[in-house]
């Protein structure tokens, strides 16, 4: 599918009364630190929930730097805007180079036609590397390296290929490989990502509840199928004189992770939703919920990327002006 086409359905999924493709592929076993996995290629700015709400005249700074540091993340040429190749891996032996009769075509004049190939067998994934090939790891040259993914939230083994990388990913249960290259079209064609403009308003004292008897939540994603995620906490809050709760299956840091939706999905946001990070205070229950820190997925950005989609309890039945929009996004490249 091409990605305009993916970006249209995404855009529309809200509109057709919140539902979600699901159901594609079988579900797939939770895995461990998943949700952290999928922060991680969002961004690493802590919500400062200590920094005073100014009035929507004023942008406080907490927010100017949330901004500057979320832009300089996006540009970082070796973060999600760079990748260029994803290919799902089954048992077996995959072969990789820029020549068009490889399992995984590496972009054109980008790489030798065969650098080799990766094995997959039983719990063990081996890279061979082609005669005359240069492989590195850790910029040594090796001939052959056990290759370990990132499942669990592990440091996933980066074999480069001149300027190119790939490493391992497990997503949702599926093992793939995924291509970072500096000089990605949409990296180089990004221009900047669009926001609303600060709202006091949408930034709201809530109460953190952590989880109590083990607890799941189902949570689909864009490849169509359906995890069971550990639910670690809550925050509830209130708007406009009703009580609403979002859940998060995950942590970044001191942060609960959410991902959720609302009203302006397929129209002004993201169609599949938002992210979000809400402090998890270190003594009682307030925080802070700061819809102005809201921010796009990376599928919104790259095809080749993999996103999970709001649980249902999180999709809110009102309108949330703030954080992220998709304003120009759809004019990057496939």
């Amino acid at each position: 599918m091409e990605m305009k086409t993916i970006r249209n359905l995404l855009l529309a999924t809200s509109a057709a009364a919140g539902a979600l493709p699901v159901g594609l592929l079988p579900a797939a076993p939770a895995r461990a630190g998943e949700f952290l996995t999928q922060t991680a290629e969002s961004h690493q700015v802590k919500a400062d929930p200590d920094n005073s709400a100014e009035s929507s005249e004023h942008t406080p700074n907490y927010y100017k730097a949330w901004r500057k540091s979320r832009e300089a993340s996006l540009r970082n040429p070796a973060g999600y805007l760079s990748l260029t190749g994803l290919f799902w891996l089954t048992e077996g032996r995959h072969s990789i180079g820029s020549a068009p009769g490889n399992d995984f075509v590496l972009p054109y004049g980008r790489g030798p036609k065969l650098a080799g190939y990766i094995e997959w067998k039983g719990d063990r994934l081996v890279f061979h590397a082609a005669e005359g090939s240069d492989v590195r790891i850790d910029d040594k040259p090796v001939t052959e390296a056990i290759l370990q993914s990132d499942a669990g939230g592990r440091v996933a083994t980066r074999v480069q290929i001149g300027e190119l990388t790939f490493w391992v990913v497990d997503r949702f249960g599926r093992l793939g490989i995924r291509l970072s290259d500096p000089a990605s079209p949409v990296l180089q064609a990004y221009k900047g990502t669009a926001s609303y403009p600060y709202d006091a308003s949408y930034r709201v004292e809530g109460r953190y509840v952590p989880a109590g008897e083990p607890e799941s939540v189902d949570v689909p994603n864009h490849l169509g199928s359906t995890t069971k995620e550990r639910v670690v906490g809550k925050v509830v809050f209130e708007w406009e004189g009703s009580t609403y709760e979002l859940t998060g299956a995950d942590t970044s840091g001191d942060d609960l992770f959410i991902v959720f939706g609302d009203k302006t999905n397929g129209k002004q946001t993201y169609g599949a939703g938002r992210f979000l990070k809400v402090p998890i205070p270190e003594t009682g229950e307030s925080t802070v919920v700061d819809f102005n820190l809201a921010h796009n997925p990376a599928c919104a950005y790259n095809k080749h990327t993999t996103c999970p989609f709001p649980p249902a309890r999180n999709r809110l039945p009102f309108p949330v002006p703030a954080g992220e929009t998709m304003q120009g996004l759809d004019e990057l490249p496939e």
